[in-house]
Formats: C-alpha cells, structure tokens, sequence
C-alpha cells in the first residue's frame, strides 16, 4: 500500500518507487541511465547500497523509466537513515534524498 510513512518497523518492508525521465518533449535517442542508491546511518556510514542500469528498452513512450527499489529494513538497527538516489546519463546527474527512521 503506498504510503509517505517516513517511521517504520525493522519488520515492515519498504519497497520505493520512482520514475526516471529523460525529457519529456526531447527528440534525441534515449540513452541508458545509471542507478546508485545508498542508505547512511546517522554517523554517516553506508549500511546499504545498490547499482543498477535503466537500458533504453526499459524506458516507455513518455520517456520515462519506472523503478522499485527495496531496503532491507531488518538489517538495519534501530535508528535515522538517509537513503540517496543518484541517476547518472552521461554527464547530467540528478539525484534525491529521503530521511526515515527505523523503529525496534
């Protein structure tokens, strides 16, 4: 069920979503798009990390990718987080973060 919960369960289980676009209104030819995400503890260290590649196949007629990532929630102690999303298509790098707090 989506949600925008940002305080979780170690027992709960956190699937995040997010779109890809590669511009909307642009007629050049699709390009492939990297994925790192990492999830940091409140001291700063990296408990968690993923790469991906979006390939131009996996990008709809808008232009667009959707991707699911999942976070293994009962890995992590109890405590903030702050999970970071980079895309990565040649040169342009865009990216978003989101802060949530796993409960015992």
């Amino acid at each position: 069920m989506p949600t925008a919960q940002r305080e979780l369960a170690r027992a709960d289980r956190l699937v995040v979503f997010f779109r890809v676009y590669q511009g909307t209104s642009r007629q050049d030819a699709l390009a492939p798009v990297q994925l790192q995400s990492t999830v940091v503890d409140a001291r700063g260290t990296v408990v968690a990390s993923d790469s991906s590649t979006l390939d131009t196949g996996q990008f709809a007629t808008g232009r667009t990718a959707d991707h699911y990532l999942t976070i293994p929630l009962a890995t992590l102690a109890p405590g903030d987080y702050l999970l970071k999303v980079e895309t990565t298509m040649g040169a342009r790098v865009a990216g978003r973060a989101m802060r949530f707090v796993v409960r015992p």
